[in-house]
């Protein structure tokens, strides 16, 4: 059997592939299943389906990549219609996919043990029905052998440790000081921690080096109802740890609102860890950035193309602040309890820590001071960092919460509205949200 590797090879290769097989092989075989050739010939004249009226036809494939370089290859006079009929398709994809994705978080959560074969095999049901294409159903392959890969591990430490304390001891390296209740989920160990010193241990991530806690780490956990970190002493739980600090209610283990709610904003984190675990197109790599910072930088003659060389550079790093603040936004919504303005609020605290660029803001500040890459960009430099990690940011924050509140405004369930926007960066949300609202109408 061909690897996976030489897969990926042969598919760029290849012309543009419309696979949808008639049945589902074995979970070894699984990734062969996207390469093959569409099997549904009564669908290959892509007509639409009359009867419904649906912008995609029932076993057409849309590729939305490969079809904007069609319409831009069209004679001028076709392109207006072509280019019309490619947004709608490209909602009726977008909208049907989120609702796909939901089903399959429900479903999940629904029997966690079910085999990944019977998920695929409804995502390839229902996403031939949107124009699902090879890409899209690897990305959802991968995505399913992380979730399974990661179940598998919750499993069987669970097998391992049975006893609250027991694993308690297991995942961070030294015995709990108070009561612990752990709930185990799909994907998730979920810690509830009545000692705070339990809570801060967690929350600091001092069990890495096997540090105490200090006075200033209790004073910032001490502002948060739950945590959900990314790293672990048990290889494959990473990603996987949620906590809770429970002795901050008020209530020793009593299952309200507070709980629900923070149980639902951490929980939510672990699923969006497993769609980043697999999505490898997120960001360009840093060392790529900064080396084309660098030769661009040289190459500016004036100081008006430095600043807007400087400015796209800080953008480019922010990229890794308004992922995690997307995923925020995401956990801040469906936990429940949130206002758009508190949600804004907390994200742009500049002393709180879902600040995200607080940090880098200040050394870059610093790194402009002095000569950069043999060029002096001082003048300029501190108010660019300034405007786009301040004003800036926080408008982008504030218009992605505000289209996020507008779809659920239009009747969209909270996991539908995220799988929409899971995959969008947060300067799309908005023209992504008008275009979906509009095509439904």
């Amino acid at each position: 059997m061909e690897s996976f590797k030489d897969l990926e090879s042969r598919s760029q290769k290849e012309e543009k592939p419309n696979a949808l097989p008639e049945a589902l092989p074995s979970k070894d075989d699984l990734v062969i299943l996207f390469e093959e050739k569409k099997k549904f010939s009564e669908n290959a004249d892509g007509k639409k389906n009359e009867e419904n009226n649906f912008p995609i036809a029932e076993g057409e494939v849309f590729y939305p990549e490969t079809d904007v370089g069609e319409i831009l290859k069209a004679p001028k006079k076709e392109r207006p219609q072509k280019l019309k009929e490619f947004k709608e398709k490209l909602a009726f994809q977008m909208e049907g996919l989120a609702g796909l994705q939901e089903e399959i978080i429900v479903a999940i959560n629904k029997d966690p043990d079910a085999p990944i074969e019977d998920f695929f095999l409804k995502i390839l049901q229902v996403g031939s029905k949107f124009g699902m294409n090879s890409e899209q159903k690897k990305f959802a392959a991968h995505i399913l052998l992380e979730y399974e890969k990661k179940h598998k591990k919750i499993k069987e430490v669970r097998r391992r440790y049975p006893n609250d304390k027991d694993l308690f001891n297991a995942v961070f390296g030294r015995p709990s000081e108070g009561e612990v209740e752990v709930h185990e989920g799909p994907v998730t160990f979920y810690f509830r921690c009545q000692n705070f010193d339990d809570y801060t241990f967690i929350y600091s991530q001092k069990f890495l080096k096997k540090e105490e806690v200090s006075s200033i780490d209790k004073s910032v956990a001490g502002f948060s109802r739950g945590v959900s970190i990314k790293t672990s002493l048990i290889p494959g739980l990473e990603g996987s740890i949620i906590a809770e600090n429970s002795g901050k209610f008020g209530y020793r283990f009593k299952k309200f609102s507070d709980f629900k709610r923070t149980h639902a904003h951490e929980k939510e984190h672990a699923f969006q860890n497993i769609f980043e675990a697999v999505d490898l197109k997120r960001f360009v790599s840093e060392k790529f950035i900064e080396r084309s910072f660098r030769i661009n930088l040289k190459e500016a003659q004036t100081d008006e193309k430095k600043e807007r060389i400087v400015k796209k550079f800080l953008r480019q790093r922010r990229a890794g602040a308004e992922n995690r603040a997307k995923n925020e936004i995401f956990s801040f919504f469906k936990g429940g309890g949130w206002t758009p303005e508190q949600i804004l609020k907390i994200l742009t605290d500049p002393r709180g820590s879902y600040n995200y660029l607080a940090d880098d803001k200040l050394m870059m500040k610093l790194w402009f001071s002095d000569k950069v890459y043999g060029c002096y960009v001082g003048e300029f430099a501190p108010a660019a960092v300034d405007k786009v990690y301040g004003d800036e940011y926080k408008q982008l924050l504030k218009d992605a919460i505000g289209s996020f509140e507008r779809l659920m405004n239009k009747g969209y369930s909270k996991d539908k509205a995220i799988a929409l926007l899971i995959y969008k960066p947060l300067s799309s949300w908005g023209k992504t949200v008008s275009r979906v609202l509009k095509e439904r109408s």
